[in-house]
């Protein structure tokens, strides 16, 4: 979910909210979105809390996933020393 007609999104909207900055100070942040429009998003946050803490816990559980599936197929697990073993 974005907010407004930017590329914020609401995850990263929220984790500064949370992170204690204020919807002033998140305007300062993201100065593509409207003070208006970050007001509404917190208001739309706190009016549906569950809903949307449930959206959150899923993308950061489908990232979490991703990201294992990534370092699973590209064994990342030792590229840094494969790297090194290619050097002359």
């Amino acid at each position: 979910m974005c907010i407004g007609q930017s590329r914020v999104t609401l995850d990263s909207l929220l984790a500064t909210y949370h992170n204690g900055s204020t919807p002033e100070e998140i305007a300062v942040q993201y100065p593509v979105l409207y003070l208006g429009e970050i007001y509404a998003a917190i208001a739309y946050y706190l009016t549906h809390r569950q809903e949307i803490d449930n959206y959150l816990e899923q993308r950061r559980k489908k990232a979490q996933q991703q990201r294992n599936q990534f370092v699973q197929q590209y064994n990342l697990a030792n590229l840094r020393q494969r790297l090194r073993d290619r050097l002359p």
